[in-house]
């Protein structure tokens, strides 16, 4: 391989580590605005709370951080929904499953 080609596989490699990074990042920053949402919500209603004292509860240094992730507050909620949706389905299932085996 000619030097130019090793140094770009290289570059490659660590532009890759830096867009997972990245990724995971964004991930974590979304779950923390959604649960320190829920959190706030849960407390206070859907109108005590301001976005900025989510993100700020987020630990997100970015005022804009619901609007980019999530839109609007209405995105927001529906995502909160969505976080909580999994655990709530399996849930609902084991009940279900009691009921049917106890008739």
């Amino acid at each position: 391989m000619s030097a130019t080609l090793c140094e770009g596989l290289s570059v490659s490699s660590e532009v890759s580590r830096r867009t997972t990074r990245i990724k995971r990042l964004h991930a974590r920053t979304k779950v923390n605005i959604i649960e320190a949402a829920e959190r706030l919500i849960g407390l206070r209603g859907i109108n005590g709370v301001t976005q900025r004292e989510i993100v700020v509860a987020a630990g997100s240094a970015h005022n804009d951080a619901i609007t980019y992730y999530f839109r609007n507050l209405s995105g927001l909620v529906n995502a909160i929904f969505e976080h909580r949706l999994p655990v709530a389905e399996s849930r609902r299932g084991e009940l279900l499953a009691a009921t049917v085996s106890n008739h």
